[in-house]
């Protein structure tokens, strides 16, 4: 990824419907959850395509060593920038230096459900969500104001549950496949939506 990821521009090669996306916490899409083991047991990630899950999970532990990379402030341009000696930062595919960077997640964590665990990657929409603040605004935090970045990763998201969409697809990874998880929709629990949801299984259960 150092090396030549992150420069590319990263584009889905799969659309999914609105509610799809859009409704993480609504009673049907709690329904259709799958735990971690599930989704391996099903291979999901597997095929050609990519394949599309609901998961309900806790952050167990973030990467805060690496969490952001500095990018091209153009419209449309994601690509990494590069500091030049006269401090201004250079996007080579559109051929212009910026006064500075836009610092844009890429932030690695690891959840667990009762059955397993998995690591997710998050990018910036993501990532943002997750987090409550920019990436920009994170590394100004965790550089002027250590105890308070601490505070936030561990007492904020650390060992908190979300609604996740994730995105399994295969990838290759030192000559090794392997199946990547990534974050496409996340939000916090509704309450009340997860303790009907949890009725209307029982329900089931008991007729």
């Amino acid at each position: 990824y150092d090396s030549q990821g992150v420069n590319e521009n990263f584009k889905s090669l799969k659309q999914e419907d609105g509610p799809a996306r859009s409704s993480l916490n609504s009673i049907p899409a709690i329904l259709e959850r799958k735990t971690i083991r599930q989704a391996e047991m099903e291979n999901l990630g597997h095929t050609s395509n990519q394949d599309f899950f609901n998961l309900k999970a806790t952050v167990t532990y973030l990467k805060t060593d690496n969490f952001s990379y500095p990018a091209c402030l153009n419209d449309g341009c994601n690509r990494k920038v590069l500091e030049q000696p006269d401090g201004t930062w250079r996007c080579e595919k559109c051929q212009a230096n910026h006064d500075h960077p836009n610092h844009r997640y890429i932030l690695t964590c690891s959840v667990l459900d009762e059955t397993g665990q998995l690591w997710l990657t998050l990018f910036d929409n993501e990532a943002t969500k997750l987090i409550g603040m920019s990436a920009g605004d994170l590394i100004q935090l965790k550089e002027n104001e250590n105890t308070s970045f601490k505070k936030l990763i561990d007492t904020h998201i650390s060992m908190k549950e979300f609604a996740f969409r994730i995105r399994a697809r295969l990838d290759e990874y030192n000559g090794q496949e392997r199946v990547r998880y990534t974050v496409s929709g996340l939000s916090e629990l509704d309450f009340k939506n997860e303790s009907e949801a949890l009725c209307k299984k029982l329900d089931e259960i008991l007729i």
